[in-house]
């Protein structure tokens, strides 16, 4: 994390991140109630029915998922239609625009990436077979899979790769990918089958950038040019297992099987189907009656009731961490003290069972959650000791406690918490005030007014293999998202080293190094590692919940009955 790195202005990628919205928008719609849409034609009803290969050795980080929900049989059914539910309609299907979680999910059936992962995020072959780091770590080759072909047959080989990249990175293009790869100076062909990837400065977070999340896909430079750019943005054309089909806009999607894809017998299915859904409710309702096949988010409270149903299985993980910024620019929480207290007054234990149902895993203080490789499993969970709490206040002169505010979204289960931890406050004399807020609002009250309160709720979803991706951009001194005012010149160099260390083992301990740093000063206090949570039907075979809670149909097929 270089002074160029952690000064860089904040970018919609960080809101993705961030809130709720963005990436995380697909989470937030789904925990709530919305309009009910129209009923699509010969889909899923929207209205609730009466109750009755080689690569790189230093470049592959890792981080723990959740094992597949069924083992797969040694010979999976072909055929059929997979029909998924998606809370919020898709906006755009050029994968250099996108900026929504359900965007994401939708382009996975039609686009590839260079790199991907696997279940585990270890960084694996994509469209290019091999990559080799230079030993400056300023360079790196990949030779890309041959034979490959964009659906309009247009050729996928070098030439396309480097049409690629220098869409991405034209800055009057105004791609959302050019921030993911901020490091990127150019791509140059070697040969055919050969790109040379040049970067600005040595920085594993590339490596992991060309992987599907973000979302680094590779399209066709044919069908841009000849389509331009608004329309293909609905007319999508990649190297992907599914072609695309129609587009009922506000309503559903539909892919068919690329009978041409590259890899042997995939894929299983004949038809993946995309339909909206916004209201939660409705959508488990879809669920249990048969009309959809998968749901790629349901909340905690839902869980029971589908676990006792006999046609669904539940898949769960975790998926990212929550915490309450503290503004250490003004009282009181400019005193090191006063964050303590705070922290240590929190009923974290009665967060963990009754908001999130005992799911998901409590917080530990840091920064990275249990997906990232960064995650130190040494670090217990916070708990709660009224004790220090008190002496905390005493030791920062003022033992009756003092006041302040906390703005929040009104997403998740973030009211509820946020009342938990008012009541847990204030048993030490901490009056914390709620100011609820719609999401937009908090993020102007974030960049424009950080002194509109003395403290923040928020969130980051398990979106990025490279742990920096989770705290460069809110911690870093300097950083335009770093809301807290933290400053700390021990932890902006673990970063920066982080970043140029393509040794895996090496940079975890960086990373945990600096995480014990944050859990030292207390900028903000990350309290809980929320659940992810998805459902599919019983027939639904070998789907699986990956590193970054993807949702993993490309390779599902379905049991007939």
């Amino acid at each position: 994390m270089d002074a160029q790195r952690s000064t860089r202005p904040l970018t919609r990628r960080h809101f993705m991140l961030l809130f709720g919205t963005g990436l995380g928008g697909l989470v937030a719609s789904a925990c709530q109630t919305a309009p009910t849409a129209p009923t699509t034609a010969g889909g899923p009803s929207t209205k609730a029915p009466a109750p009755s290969s080689t690569q790189a050795p230093q470049a592959a980080p890792a981080a723990t998922a959740a094992s597949p929900t069924t083992a797969q049989p040694a010979a999976p059914t072909r055929g059929g239609e997979l029909r998924i539910a998606l809370a919020q309609a898709n906006q755009t299907m050029d994968p250099h625009y996108l900026e929504s979680l359900v965007d994401r999910i939708a382009s996975d059936a039609v686009y590839e990436s260079l790199l991907d992962y696997d279940e585990t995020g270890k960084i694996i072959p994509g469209l290019a077979e091999s990559w080799e780091v230079g030993g400056d770590g300023k360079t790196i080759t990949m030779r890309l899979r041959q034979g490959v072909k964009f659906h309009d047959g247009t050729a996928f080989d070098a030439a396309a790769v480097k049409w690629n990249f220098d869409r991405i990175l034209n800055p009057d293009e105004k791609t959302l990918r050019r921030s993911d790869l901020d490091a990127l100076t150019s791509a140059a062909v070697v040969d055919s089958t050969t790109v040379k990837l040049t970067l600005l400065r040595a920085d594993v977070t590339v490596l992991a950038n060309l992987t599907s999340v973000p979302g680094v896909y590779m399209v066709s430079p044919s069908a841009v040019q000849q389509m331009g750019k608004e329309k293909f943005a609905q007319n999508p054309v990649g190297t992907g297992p599914f072609k695309f089909a129609e587009w009922q806009r506000g309503t559903k999607m539909s892919f068919t099987r690329n009978d041409s894809y590259w890899k042997p017998d995939q894929p299983y299915v004949d038809r993946v189907t995309f339909s909206t859904i916004p209201d939660s409710t409705v959508m488990t309702l879809n669920l249990t009656s048969g009309n959809v096949d998968i749901i790629p988010t349901i909340a905690p409270k839902d869980v029971s009731t589908l676990k006792s149903n006999k046609d669904v299985r539940i898949v769960e993980g975790t998926g990212g961490v929550w915490f309450i910024w503290l503004n250490m620019r003004r009282p009181p929480f400019d005193k090191l003290a006063n964050r303590q207290a705070f922290m240590h007054a929190i009923d974290y234990a009665a967060i963990y069972n009754v908001a999130y149902f005992g799911m998901g895993k409590r917080g530990s203080g840091s920064p990275f959650p249990p997906e990232s490789f960064a995650f130190d499993p040494s670090l217990p969970p916070l708990e709660r000791d009224l004790t220090k709490a008190k002496q905390k206040l005493a030791e920062a002169g003022n033992p009756n406690g003092f006041s302040f505010r906390v703005a929040f979204a009104a997403i998740y289960e973030s009211p509820q918490v946020m009342q938990m931890v008012q009541a847990s406050l204030a048993e030490v004399g901490i009056r914390m005030e709620l100011m609820q807020t719609e999401a937009s609002r908090l993020n102007e009250i974030l960049l424009k007014d950080r002194d509109g309160a003395e403290a923040w709720q928020s969130g980051i979803l398990a979106s990025r293999l490279e742990p920096a991706g989770y705290v460069d951009f809110n911690l870093v001194t300097d950083s335009r998202a770093n809301f807290s005012g933290w400053s700390n010149a021990q932890f902006d160099g673990f970063l920066r080293e982080a970043v140029q260390t393509f040794d895996r083992d090496k940079r975890q301990k960086i990373y945990q190094d600096a995480a014990k740093l944050v859990t030292q000063d207390v900028p903000g206090v990350y309290y809980m590692f929320p659940p992810r949570l998805q459902a599919t039907r019983a027939n639904v075979q070998n789907y699986r919940l990956d590193a970054l809670g993807k949702v993993g149909f490309r390779e599902c097929w379905l049991q007939k009955t």
